[in-house]
């Protein structure tokens, strides 16, 4: 397999951001290669899942983002990063932890097509990030999947429930924080509120049952228009780029919040 990485993008205090393109030409069958990648680099429980995926895109897309983390330990703790590993909860969630099982830093990853991104923090705080490629849709249809009734009628006064932009970022961000929170079964992105004031698209933790400090929110992409302003967006520059348009967002939580998260019951619109 082979990999174009950029980064780190420091988008935000105590995050640094990473992009990597898979540039592998891809065939319909599985190579003795990706076996022996598979065999080397990954634990038990993620060569368990390896081998659960379906269809082979998935295989690969999973296999091609844990050789994606072993670059990226190796830019952010050199030599240290042969000690270093990425393992999974039973939840999903990816932990980076030293040959001693401790923990290490906050790690957060996202993979879509050929396209991996990873997020990366001190333990103080979690972490989450979400990446999805630009393409056409009815922005309508995609958002009544996720928003609720509480953010609905402010974002629509906005104008942005008909735009395919602002609903693929603001599933981005929804994700993001579903992440930073550890992927909690009992949470949809239904009872995640978005909020859209002074420019900037934020999570309204005022609206949600959370204790704990404030969020950090930084969208990013390339190729992508918010239909309006957006603060708290930045454009990546990936030079010699084979990328399509693509946006992403990360969300930085005090691990309190995350640890005294309740879920908020709210009827999906």
């Amino acid at each position: 397999m082979s990999h174009q990485l950029w980064g780190p993008f420091h988008l935000m205090p105590n995050c640094r951001l990473w992009v990597a393109e898979d540039r592998t030409c891809n065939d319909a069958t599985e190579s003795a290669q990706d076996q022996r990648l598979a065999e080397t680099l990954l634990t038990n429980r993620d060569r368990d899942r390896w081998n659960r995926y379906r269809p082979l895109e998935k295989k690969r897309q999973f296999l091609s983002s844990r050789l994606v983390i072993r670059a990226v330990l190796n830019c952010e703790f050199g030599a240290n990063s042969a000690n270093l590993f990425v393992d999974t909860m039973e939840s999903g969630r990816p932990m980076l932890v030293d040959s001693q099982g401790r923990r290490v830093a906050s790690i957060s990853l996202s993979h879509t097509g050929n396209m991996t991104t990873i997020a990366l923090s001190d333990i103080r705080y979690d972490l989450g990030v979400d990446i999805e490629p630009v393409q056409q849709m009815n922005a309508r249809a995609f958002g009544l999947s996720f928003i609720n009734r509480f953010e609905y009628d402010q974002l629509m006064q906005e104008g942005l429930t008909e735009d395919p932009h602002a609903m693929l970022a603001i599933w981005t961000l929804k994700e993001a924080f579903w992440k930073a929170l550890g992927g909690p079964q009992d949470t949809a992105l239904g009872d995640i509120v978005i909020e859209y004031r002074n420019a900037i698209l934020n999570t309204d933790v005022a609206c949600m049952t959370c204790k704990g400090k404030p969020l950090a929110t930084q969208f990013f992409g390339h190729g992508f228009s918010f239909p309006g302003e957006l603060r708290n967006y930045s454009s990546l520059n990936v030079p010699e780029s084979e990328i399509s348009a693509f946006v992403g967002c990360v969300v930085l939580v005090d691990t309190e919040l995350a640890e005294n998260h309740e879920n908020v019951q709210r009827q999906p619109f």
